[in-house]
């Protein structure tokens, strides 16, 4: 076995040495722990593999016949191995995908198939030769087909990567196209040899080309394909080795021309074989040298100043090689850093600067916080601890800062019993990253009182993670105390109206009976002083009838008044509402439910309309016991968004509301049942009272009660103008009241006596019309009625008629009503409780156009004409502000009335009169009661 080196041999054994190196390096780079171990892993043994394939290759152009017939068999391996770079290259560009890692299992498989079949091509026709000494020319045509799927395989995934490339396409598409180009023609060639298309020298020289020109150019891009893993030194040497073997290789080229001996070939062959073992040694001895001096020392040098500033430190001056590229970069480098360095010095000044201000901000802020009234706190969630609080706890409730700190907010001794579930409830809601944005419990303070804080809370979230909750405590107990004074005057005043009431319903009730009595007493003592004595006990008989129902009256009120209407120790009007119903059990035996709704809040209710609203569900569970016939009845409260609606009803026995026959109770009275008070109360409060009923089937009353401002007052209902009539000569009169009994006594009692009553109406409304149809000369009319009152009437009928005679009769007057009516055209004002004698005297007063007045009500005039006499008048704008009523209080007040002369005067309660000139004071912006007079008097 003899060694002859050619020109080939030569290419082939730079080759070697070039593939060796990369697998060396790449293998050496794997040891480091990179993210692209693996690839880099097998990468090195591709090329390891290839250059074992490379020195088969050496070996055929090397030895004689017949061993290097060995080394052609596996050249086809060799080729068959080129093909996994190539796939590794595709699917490492642009950019490596798990999604793609089947796809490139798949296809790398498919490569080891090929080469498993090519090397058993090749060890076929290795044993074949040792055994038989035969030479296979031609390879099967399963191997050719393998070969021609490899390359169309690798078109159709270079396609695909080039189609999904976003970005460096342009440089992956070269590269490819490349290594494309270089692979293609010795896998075309072996096809087209098989098939005795070319000769196998073609085939031997297209191999051979592909095969020298495809190791340099993939090396090169494998190391550029890996810049993670191959440092910039390693790249520079690897061009620096491919260029001196190409030198060698193109030497070796060119002495196959110039030498044609073979022996002198052989031995320059071998001397430039070992003159690429000597540049190899050099180039990685002496360029790695060279390079660091001029490029890598001073570019180290700026990447130990790059991290020395990006630690912090920007006092680095990086010294400067050599005055080249390398020298001006670092010239830059420092000029920047100074420059940096400038500036950030500038921004410590400044940071400096804001945080002396900030500092100064803070101590601002500290003692603002010391000095304000409210409580500024911080609690850490969830434990609910609290991490700050002002010193201003220590003023509001007299507990050290340190007594607080650290512990939770204001609890155990500190809270009031009545409120510790409630804070406790809140701070559980708070713990669950619920805070609730304000409200107010009790607590006692160092001294042991009572007092009220309002704590308005804010959260802190960090990932929407409640962290800690900051808030404000405000001591509200003065405002506490002054809207418990605000409701207990409000609640003393809607008593006030319940008493008002009852005096209206005895006015309507007991008073016209008393007065029906009377005259009929008169009537009778002159029925029997005539000697008519059959009548005058007719009458006495109908007397008899009244009184009892008088006494049945008395007694039903004096039951009614055991029941509590607004019990001022209840605060809430759901409580007072459970009262009267267990009041009315235990009085009556009656079986009461309750049934209210979720959404009703009491707190909506003003004391007005709760009074009101307890009043009108009494009268009906009285309506109930009376006359339903059962003893059960259900109450209902409902609330929707404005509303109140309260139903009563029962399963008793019904009626008809608009039947005749209940239209007047058993005394003849308007409006049986109680639905006349009940609705009075509901117009009162602007609520709208409806009455369901049929014989049978139950009652049903429900009251509509809307969550508004009501203004408790008596509409007037305006008459229509009438032409004026002529009266008649005989003394005619007309009586208007809306009690049957009354008008029924006063017409006997007038009729006796010798006046003709020519009509009876029941409101103001039918007197305007009666008065216009008959014309009387005397109008007899009460003040309170229904529909149309006595003073709206009067008006109506003195415009229409001026020359008729009015005279207002009742049962008491107020100092306003009576002015009122006088000024509306009455020509005197009687009480109903008169001697006949004395009535007849003042109606015959009257015909004679004097003003007529009872002795009483004349002597109730003349007193307030003396205490209007002195009126004061200042044109202060501040008492602009003020309403007539307590424009009226203040007056009296400077007059130097007692507040008990005026609660007196003005039939209101002396605590009224107090909180009206309480709020006298405050809207004049005086000090004091005398401040207020002092002004009023200053227009004397």
């Amino acid at each position: 076995m003899m060694l002859h080196f050619t020109s080939n041999s030569v290419i082939y054994f730079t080759h070697i040495l070039l593939t060796m190196l990369t697998s060396g390096l790449l293998f050496q780079r794997a040891r480091h722990g990179t993210p692209q171990r693996n690839t880099l892993r097998a990468a090195a043994a591709i090329f390891l593999c290839t250059a074992f394939f490379l020195c088969l290759t050496l070996a055929e152009v090397s030895l004689d016949q017949p061993h290097g017939s060995y080394a052609t068999f596996f050249v086809m391996s060799s080729v068959a191995m080129l093909g996994f770079p190539l796939l590794v290259f595709i699917y490492h560009l642009p950019g490596w995908s798990d999604r793609y890692r089947r796809e490139f299992q798949i296809g790398f498989a498919f490569m080891t198939l090929r080469l498993l079949y090519e090397l058993y091509w090749s060890i076929t026709r290795t044993v074949t030769f040792a055994t038989e000494g035969l030479v296979i020319d031609r390879r099967s045509l399963l191997a050719d087909l393998l070969l021609v799927f490899s390359l169309l395989w690798l078109v159709v995934v270079t396609i695909m990567q080039i189609r999904r490339s976003g970005q460096h396409i342009k440089r992956f598409f070269l590269e490819t196209m490349l290594v494309l180009a270089l692979v293609a023609p010795p896998t075309i060639a072996m096809p087209l040899y098989n098939f005795n298309l070319i000769e196998h020298n073609t085939l031997e020289l297209v191999r051979d080309f592909s095969l020298l020109i495809n190791i340099p150019f993939i090396v090169l891009i494998f190391l550029d394909l890996f810049p993670e893993a191959v440092t910039l030194i390693v790249r520079m040497l690897a061009v620096s080795l491919v260029m001196v073997f190409a030198t060698i290789n193109t030497t070796a080229i060119l002495l196959r021309f110039v030498l044609s001996d073979i022996d002198e070939l052989h031995y320059a062959m071998l001397l430039l074989m070992g003159l690429a073992v000597v540049a190899m040694i050099l180039l990685i001895i002496i360029v790695p040298m060279l390079l660091w001096r001029s490029v890598f020392g001073p570019l180290h040098a700026m990447l130990r100043g790059v991290r020395q500033v990006q630690a912090g430190r920007l006092d680095v001056h990086v010294p400067v090689s050599f005055a080249n590229e390398m020298g001006e970069l670092t010239h830059a480098f420092n000029r920047m850093v100074d420059q940096v360095h400038t500036t950030v010095s500038g921004l410590e000044q400044r940071v400096q600067e804001r945080t002396a201000d900030l500092e100064r901000s803070e101590t601002r802020y500290r003692e603002l916080v010391e000095q304000i009234d409210e409580v500024i706190f911080r609690l850490a969630m969830p434990e609910a601890w609290v991490e700050y609080v002002s010193p201003s706890v220590e003023r509001m409730l007299g507990y050290p800062v340190a007594e607080v700190l650290h512990g939770p907010v204001l609890l155990g001794a500190f809270l009031h019993p009545a409120d510790r579930l409630m804070v406790l409830d809140q701070i559980k809601q708070m713990a669950q990253g619920k805070v609730t944005a304000q409200y107010e419990y009790r607590v006692f303070d160092a001294r042991g009182r009572e007092r009220w804080l309002q704590q308005s809370n804010t959260g802190i979230y960090v990932n929407d993670q409640l962290v800690a909750v900051e808030g404000i405590c405000r001591d509200v107990t003065e405002v506490k105390a002054a809207e418990a004074m605000m409701l207990a005057q409000q609640q003393e005043l809607a008593v006030l109206r319940e008493r008002e009431r009852i005096s209206r319903d005895l006015h309507d009730g007991l008073g016209q009976m008393m007065g029906y009595m009377n005259l009929q007493t008169q009537t009778a003592t002159t029925l029997m002083q005539t000697g008519n004595m059959s009548q005058a006990q007719q009458m006495l008989n109908q007397m008899k009838q009244v009184a009892q129902h008088a006494h049945n009256d008395v007694r039903r009120y004096i039951l009614d008044l055991r029941l509590p209407t607004v019990d001022v120790s209840y605060t809430r009007w759901l409580d007072a509402l459970r009262q009267q119903l267990k009041s009315l059990s235990q009085i009556y035996g009656l079986e009461l439910h309750l049934n209210c709704s979720p959404s009703f809040n009491d707190e909506d209710l003003t004391p007005e309309l709760g009074q009101e609203m307890l009043q009108i569900i009494q009268e009906a569970l009285n309506n109930v016991r009376k006359h339903a016939g059962v003893n059960s009845a259900q109450v209902v409260v409902q609330q929707s968004f404005n509303q109140v609606r309260v139903t009563i009803a029962d399963q008793g026995v019904g009626f008809s509301p608009g039947a005749p026959e209940r239209e007047a109770d058993d005394q003849g009275r308007k409006g049986g049942l109680g639905l006349r008070s009940m609705g009075e109360r509901a117009a009162l409060i602007g609520a709208s009272l409806q009455i369901d009923s049929a014989p049978g089937t139950g009652t049903h009353v429900m009251l509509t009660v809307p969550l508004q401002s009501v203004t408790l007052e008596h509409g007037l209902v305006a008459p229509s103008t009438q032409e004026n009539l002529a009266h008649t000569q005989s003394l005619r009169v007309l009586l208007v009241d809306d009690h049957a009994l009354f008008v029924d006594g006063l017409r006997n009692m007038l009729v006796v006596r010798g006046i003709e009553v020519v009509g009876m109406a029941n409101d103001g409304i039918e007197a305007q019309a009666m008065a216009c149809q008959l014309r009387p000369d005397i109008i007899l009319m009460d003040m309170h009625m229904p529909r149309c009152d006595g003073i709206a009437a009067t008006s109506a009928i003195k415009t229409a008629l001026p020359h008729v005679k009015i005279l207002m009769l009742t049962v008491d007057a107020t100092e306003e009503r009576l002015f009122a009516a006088l000024k509306a055209g009455a020509s005197g004002y009687l009480l109903k409780s008169l001697e006949s004698d004395d009535l007849f005297r003042l109606i015959m007063e009257a015909t004679r156009g004097e003003v007529v007045l009872s002795q009483e009500l004349a002597a109730q005039t003349l007193a307030a004409f003396e205490a209007k006499a002195t009126p004061l008048i200042c044109h202060d704008p501040r008492l602009t502000n003020l309403s007539a009523r307590q424009r009226e209080i203040l007056e009296r007040v400077a007059n130097n009335q007692t507040y008990r002369e005026i609660a007196s005067d003005l039939n209101l309660s002396e605590a009224t009169v107090k909180y009206h000139m309480g709020q006298i004071v405050e809207l004049l912006q005086v000090a004091n009661r005398r401040e207020a007079v002092a002004l009023v008097r200053q227009g004397e």
